[in-house]
């Protein structure tokens, strides 16, 4: 889900983050790993769990967990 915020302009943040990453020699390959990292960070985030017997944990939708390692 994304949610627009008035006077905000995504495209030209995530320009800006891109080219300071240049202008620090990050090559391409490096700000692809970079976003991958990130998005599996952002989709770990939307997992969600429920208790299970003592310390376990039940996962409630695997499709995240599927997303995230992709």
């Amino acid at each position: 889900v994304h949610t627009k915020i008035d006077g905000v302009d995504d495209a030209a943040n995530l320009q800006e983050v891109e080219n300071a990453l240049r202008v620090i020699e990050v090559a391409d390959e490096d700000i692809t790993g970079i976003y991958k990292v990130l998005s599996a960070i952002l989709h770990m985030g939307n997992v969600r769990f429920e208790d299970g017997d003592g310390e376990e944990a039940k996962v409630l939708n695997f499709d995240m967990l599927e997303v995230s390692t992709t």
